[in-house]
Order: structure tokens, then C-alpha cells, then sequence
């Protein structure tokens, strides 16, 4: 509902490889923000494993 208000495309992915469906996707498409859920030290193992290229794209972490 919010990246439909917003007018944001937002995609979900299930994978054994998050960290590589996250590097294609940033690749692949204008990515300018990436929301992951905060799951403690797998989202830190996580983030030191992304391929962020771009100082444009903002990584947010959220709790639920």
C-alpha cells in the first residue's frame, strides 16, 4: 500500500542467494532505495555483501 501511494515500484524476492538477486536487480533496474527488514547480524552479513555502485541509492532498515 505505501509504494502504491508513493507511485514506487515495489518486488519481493524469495532466494537461498538474496545477496545475488539484490546485485542483478541494482544492476538491472534504476534502484534508488532498498528496504530490508532488520534480522540483526544476516541483514549485517547482508549489507557487507552488496554491490552498491552508486552513492544515489539509499539502503533503509527496517523493524517490524
Amino acid at each position: 500500500m505505501i509504494s502504491k501511494n508513493s507511485d514506487a515500484q515495489m518486488l519481493t524476492f524469495f532466494s537461498d542467494n538474496p545477496v545475488e538477486i539484490l546485485n542483478d536487480c541494482i544492476e538491472r533496474r534504476s534502484v534508488k532505495h532498498v528496504v530490508l527488514e532488520d534480522m540483526g547480524i544476516e541483514t549485517a552479513n547482508l549489507l557487507k555483501q552488496l554491490d552498491v555502485k552508486s552513492n544515489e541509492i539509499e539502503i533503509h532498515i527496517c523493524k517490524y
